[in-house]
């Protein structure tokens, strides 16, 4: 008896084919299964936040925000003070 291959179809230049692996679980090789997937996904989604956090447009972004804040927090008191 033959094993069972990969469940997944995947793209090859301009068409999908089945996945050429052997199914290790659930039907999908290891790299395709939806648990390591979802692990992967997770992985790169935190490198890109953190990568997006630090660009330099979002630093100024952050500062330009807390400036606002304390400018409105500032008039405010300056309202209270006038009376």
């Amino acid at each position: 008896m033959e094993k069972e291959k990969c469940s997944e179809r995947v793209w090859i230049g301009y068409h999908e084919q089945p996945c050429s692996r052997y199914a290790v679980r659930d039907g999908y090789c290891k790299q395709h299964h939806p648990d390591e997937v979802a692990k992967r996904n997770k992985i790169s989604d935190e490198k890109w936040k953190a990568k997006m956090y630090n660009k330099p447009m979002s630093v100024a972004m952050r500062k330009i925000k807390a400036l606002e804040k304390e400018n409105m927090e500032l008039r405010d008191q300056l309202q209270i003070l006038k009376g």
